[in-house]
């Protein structure tokens, strides 16, 4: 990959709208169809709204199918096959990769990924740091607890993907972190904005130490509101003297959103790999119309093992 290239896939990343149109669309329909006949939860879904993998022949039947809460998804890892429940669409031994959602709104939700899964999930946070601007030069410091917690788990594959020199801190208190960045003169990391800025003040009050004056060139931050929120991200961009990146995913839907480098004041969907669809709040329909208000419905176009198809996020896009 050439490093001055903006784009990790040129080809999708410059589609035009039609064509990416017509890409989502058949993308739909084999994601429709796969979780029709494979999940016994979606096949009653489905069933019960009369809508079939047949009745998908255009952009505006997607609308015909029935969105899934996570108040639905807790419902069903009642259910067999235990844990995950009835709308895994794989044998439970090609499942390699075990997640979960942070609990903060009720009991958490298991997410089930096949080896193809978290490949797609490095790919699509590999779409994301390249528009960033991580490039094989960087040293990317990770300081994160890996958990039963998504968070920057694909973040660290993808780094990896790209080409970076990954340096995992996970098992490092807050000091070790800063001195290990310190001593390896990394030159990017990845961590939730509440953190970034402890990091600092630890580094500051502790340490005696000026981030700004590290080599800390870039910092992605996610699972936060923070870096979306113009005093936040200033308030980690004086502290560390480098960029913040906002990004918005889920465990359940996966890296959907990221800030690119130009930082035109707000997020990119990753169109080739979801699909966004905005609802206005009062009526349940949806807004075609530019600059409108609503919330998000998201469809994860190529996760097999527990599809996310039109997943009522309940998050509003943020206003820039």
């Amino acid at each position: 990959m050439d490093p001055g290239q903006p784009y990790w896939n040129p080809h999708l990343e410059q589609l035009s709208r039609h064509r990416l149109a017509a890409l989502q669309l058949e993308k739909f329909k084999k994601i429709f169809t796969w979780a029709y006949e494979r999940s016994r939860f979606h096949r009653r879904l489905y069933d019960a709204a009369g809508v079939t993998p047949e009745d998908i022949r255009t952009t505006a039947d997607i609308r015909r199918v029935p969105k899934v809460e996570k108040s639905m998804m807790r419902d069903i890892q009642r259910k067999e096959p235990f844990p995950y429940g009835d709308a895994l669409c794989v044998p439970l031994e090609t499942v390699t990769e075990f997640r979960q959602t942070s609990g903060t709104t009720g009991q958490p939700v298991y997410q089930p990924d096949t080896w193809q899964d978290w490949e797609w999930w490095a790919e699509c946070w590999s779409y994301i740091l390249w528009a960033q601007g991580y490039r094989p030069r960087d040293r990317v410091f990770i300081p994160f607890g890996y958990n039963v917690f998504v968070a920057f788990w694909a973040g660290h594959y993808a780094a990896e993907k790209i080409g970076c020199e990954v340096v995992p801190g996970g098992v490092l208190d807050t000091p070790a972190r800063i001195l290990k960045i310190q001593e390896l003169q990394a030159t990017a990391m990845m961590a939730t904005p509440t953190y970034v800025l402890g990091m600092a003040e630890t580094a500051r009050t502790k340490l005696g130490i000026d981030p700004s004056q590290l080599t800390i060139e870039k910092i992605t931050c996610a699972g936060e509101p923070g870096a979306g929120i113009p005093s936040t991200k200033k308030r980690m961009e004086t502290a560390w003297g480098a960029r913040v990146f906002d990004h918005a995913g889920a465990t359940e839907i996966g890296a959907w959103s990221y800030e690119c480098a130009p930082q035109p004041g707000g997020l990119h969907v990753n169109e080739a790999f979801f699909l966004v669809e905005i609802e206005d709040m009062e009526t349940g329909e949806i807004i075609e119309t530019p600059g409108r208000r609503g919330k998000m419905i998201i469809t994860a176009l190529d996760r097999l093992a527990q599809p996310c198809i039109r997943f009522d996020s309940n998050r509003r896009p943020s206003r820039k």
